[in-house]
């Protein structure tokens, strides 16, 4: 392979890699004021084999509650739940930016869930993580989770008003019994990748009777 090729390879290899976190892009070095930012609190992964698309949902959290933060106008946050899909970040990001016109923050992120697809897709799990390591404004502690169905979870967050990053990271903050867990964290994901090791457990979230439910913890 020529050297040509191989730089178009990594190229496209990274941009794979930053596709699924394309939105994150938003989240430059620019003073915006907190009441026009947009602050998820879940950000949801998944690839779409045959379509080769990534699904991004976020979760956002509530601006007084979550962030400490107050609003000083009358300016609103956006829907509770933003799903997005494309094949590379101009796409997800193009998608962001047509709909909503917050600056988007993902600097109080609590949970990353990560779809079956994509975790079986090693290659592009692997990408996307690489991705998501580049972005420093995401941070190493935000907690990891898996799901057979992103869809179905948005669907059940919105219908049932969760606090989802509450709820899931409540599952170990407030355990004080001996049976208590720590969780598993991106960094111990990143680590895992990096020194090629088993990868960690990760906890899975299941919808039963229209209950979100989480094993592993």
């Amino acid at each position: 392979m020529g050297e040509e090729a191989i730089v178009w390879r990594k190229i496209k290899e990274t941009s794979f890699g930053m596709a699924v976190l394309g939105l994150a892009l938003l989240t430059s070095c620019q003073v915006v004021e907190p009441e026009k930012r947009a602050y998820p609190q879940v950000i949801g992964i998944d690839w779409q084999e045959e379509e080769e698309n990534y699904i991004v949902w976020l979760h956002m959290a509530s601006l007084t509650e979550d962030t400490g933060q107050s609003k000083q106008s009358g300016e609103t946050q956006p829907g509770k739940e933003l799903y997005f899909t494309g094949s590379d970040a101009q796409e997800i990001r193009a998608a962001y930016e047509a709909t909503r016109e917050q600056y988007l923050d993902i600097g109080h992120v609590k949970a990353v869930v990560f779809g079956a697809s994509l975790q079986e897709n090693g290659e592009t799990f692997k990408k996307v993580l690489n991705g998501m390591e580049a972005e420093s404004s995401l941070g190493n502690s935000p907690c990891i989770f898996t799901t057979e169905s992103l869809g179905e979870l948005a669907e059940t967050v919105e219908e049932q008003e969760l606090s989802l990053g509450d709820f899931l990271t409540g599952l170990y903050e407030n355990r004080t019994d001996v049976s208590a867990q720590s969780p598993v964290k991106l960094a111990d994901l990143y680590r895992a990748f990096h020194k090629n090791m088993v990868l960690p457990e990760i906890p899975a979230i299941e919808i039963d009777k229209s209950i979100v439910k989480v094993s592993g913890t």
